[in-house]
């Protein structure tokens, strides 16, 4: 295993397998999953925390592997995961010919926005979604000079030792981002999961 800024962590429980995060070098994650045993063509999913690369940059190897992998990300209105802009999102500025203004003054109603990975199976999440029995994302905005605006998922999993938290930079803070589990229940059918904690950042 290599040394290198960044996060990733492999979540395995319930018989899910889950991605969060892809590190900050896409040879040396593709390098440290090969050293660890791992195998990533039989991932549910992946979770991206947030748009900073240090925590994405390795999504390139393992689309490579697992090209069609739902992948979970932050939703917003622009941004390196792809979106649409909607009309308006451009200051117009009427005093400029038609010929120097975007689209020539006639703006669509919607702009897709380009993504390093064209085609990538994104789900784009704005409210807390459970994606599978007692595993749920939540999402959480930076109010935090520096990183203001910034969106971040969190993934929450209840489990027999309280409600486990797996994080990426908490940008927004630790505060909101415990506030905002808090919301989180344990569904009243359903046993939280027994959990012990392995090495190499698996949960198992």
């Amino acid at each position: 295993m290599k040394k290198d800024w960044g996060f990733s962590a492999l979540v395995e429980i319930a018989g899910k397998r889950i991605l969060f995060d892809t590190g900050n070098d896409r040879d040396i994650f593709a390098e440290n999953v090969k050293a660890s045993g791992v195998d990533l063509t039989n991932l549910d999913f992946v979770v991206l925390s947030h748009r900073h690369s240090d925590h994405m940059a390795g999504l390139s190897h393992v689309l490579s592997v697992n090209p069609k992998v739902k992948i979970y990300a932050p939703a917003e209105s622009f941004g390196v995961f792809g979106s649409t802009l909607p009309k308006g999102f451009y200051k117009t500025v009427d005093t400029l010919p038609e010929n120097m203004r975007y689209f020539d003054g006639e703006e669509p109603e919607a702009i897709p926005t380009g993504s390093p990975w064209p085609g990538a199976n994104f789900v784009f999440v704005d409210t807390k979604v459970e994606v599978a029995p007692g595993i749920f994302i939540i999402p959480t905005v930076s109010n935090v000079t520096g990183t203001l605006e910034l969106r971040e998922l969190t993934l929450a999993i209840n489990t027999s030792h309280g409600l486990v938290l797996i994080v990426g930079c908490s940008h927004p803070g630790v505060e909101e981002i415990l506030s905002a589990a808090s919301a989180v229940k344990e569904p009243s059918l359903q046993k939280p999961f027994n959990v012990s904690l392995q090495p190499q950042g698996v949960l198992r």
